[in-house]
Parts: structure tokens; sequence; C-alpha cells
């Protein structure tokens, strides 16, 4: 048997996969396995310290999205000094 943490993490994954996969469609761009790939390792993360398997799931549909937009913050850019 599986421990608990894992499955949770596996449909945490599931859910990060689906998110992934939605977006695809919605966005009508070019398949890239590098954004499937880091949704579904933000959704394990994410699902892994759930309580139980279906709020691992919802919780790696989320998680994948929130995970991926603070690591896509683009750099503060500097504002022009005074003189």
């Amino acid at each position: 048997m599986m421990p608990v943490m894992v499955v949770n993490g596996l449909c945490g994954a599931g859910g990060g996969l689906v998110r992934s996969l939605l977006g695809w469609a919605k966005s009508k761009s070019k398949f890239q396995w590098k954004r499937v790939t880091e949704s579904i390792v933000e959704g394990f993360v994410s699902g892994m310290f759930m309580p139980e398997p279906i709020t691992a799931a919802i919780a790696g549909y989320a998680g994948s999205s929130i995970m991926g937009k603070i690591a896509r913050i683009p750099t503060a850019r500097k504002l022009p000094e005074n003189e």
C-alpha cells in the first residue's frame, strides 16, 4: 500500500495535468512539454499535503496555476534616476 502523501501527490499531479491541458486548449498556442511537466510537478507538490485525494486533485489544479504564476513573475524594472 502506498503512503497517503504519495497517493495525494499523484492526485494533485492529475489536477495539474488537467489544468495544463485545458490552458493549452484555450490558448491556441503550440503544445509545450515543458509546461505540462511543470504543471504536473507543481500539482504533485500542491496535492501532497492535503488530507484526502479529492482535495488533493483540486489543490493540484489550483496550485499549479498559483505556483506557475509565482515562478514566472518578471523581475522588477529599474525606475529612471533623478539627476
